[in-house]
């Protein structure tokens, strides 16, 4: 047991120092984080799954080093947070996404998102359903200046979205959550709180594709999202399990 000074000088004998969080395992499906090495060295086109299911991403066409012309994925360090920036010149429409095949069970939910930074033109920023960027997408979620927003497709190939109730700032990170619950409905969480939910009898996603991709929705549909982190669960979390997330990393970004 360590002896504990509090800061009236008093000690408090046999208490244990809380350890630090991390993030949830339990249905965890993959899992990169640029902060750890295991997950990405620094240099290369792959994205290692540290979920300890060896399901890693791929960058597409390719990582370029900083201070080149941004038509790739760019991996560096800026305010100390290291981040992806997949991005064109003009803002809009990159070259670059990171894609990996999976198809987990939706047979009652998943839990998906990470950090990520808002932008002008930060749309798809992550994405389930684009096979190799060709196929059908089946939901899209997308952090952009000041908003979330996050629109599904369900089996009679109609579009359900949902608005994540909350106004963001630009150029700020955020950890940001979407869940899709077979049966009952769509949830948004920022920084670990519930911002919007549709509820929603029945709702079954169309599950066409088994692509999950960063930064596009199909072929010629891309955005210039900045991501750090990106895991997926295949189970619904609980708000408690998602705010243990949001607290484990807040530090890095600010919070």
């Amino acid at each position: 047991m360590a002896n504990i000074v509090n800061g009236l000088g008093q000690t408090k004998v046999g208490v244990r120092p809380a350890p630090p969080t991390s993030i949830v395992t339990s249905g965890l499906g993959f899992s990169y984080d640029a902060f750890d090495t295991a997950s990405y060295p620094g240099t290369g086109n792959i994205l290692y799954d540290i979920s300890g299911n060896n399901r890693n991403m791929t960058i597409s066409p390719r990582v370029i080093t900083p201070g080149q012309t941004m038509n790739g994925a760019a991996f560096n360090i800026t305010g100390g947070i290291k981040r992806f920036g997949f991005a064109a010149d003009g803002g809009y429409g990159s070259d670059s996404y990171g894609g990996l095949s999976y198809q987990p069970s939706i047979t009652n939910g998943f839990t998906f998102g990470g950090w990520a930074k808002t932008n002008t033109n930060g749309w798809f920023t992550f994405q389930k359903g684009s096979d190799g960027l060709y196929g059908g997408w089946d939901i899209q979620f997308s952090l952009a200046s000041t908003g979330v927003n996050m629109i599904m497709l369900n089996t009679q190939s109609q579009g359900v979205s949902l608005t994540g109730n909350i106004t963001l700032t630009n150029n700020t990170w955020y950890y940001v959550i979407c869940q899709y619950v077979n049966n009952v409905g769509l949830r948004i969480y920022v920084n670990g709180v519930l911002t919007n939910s549709l509820n929603q009898a029945n709702l079954q996603m169309a599950n066409r594709g088994t692509g999950w991709t960063i930064n596009a929705a199909a072929s010629s549909v891309k955005g210039s999202s900045i991501v750090s982190t990106f895991h997926m669960y295949t189970r619904v979390l609980t708000s408690e399990e998602i705010l243990q997330n949001f607290n484990s990393n807040k530090t890095r970004y600010g919070y």
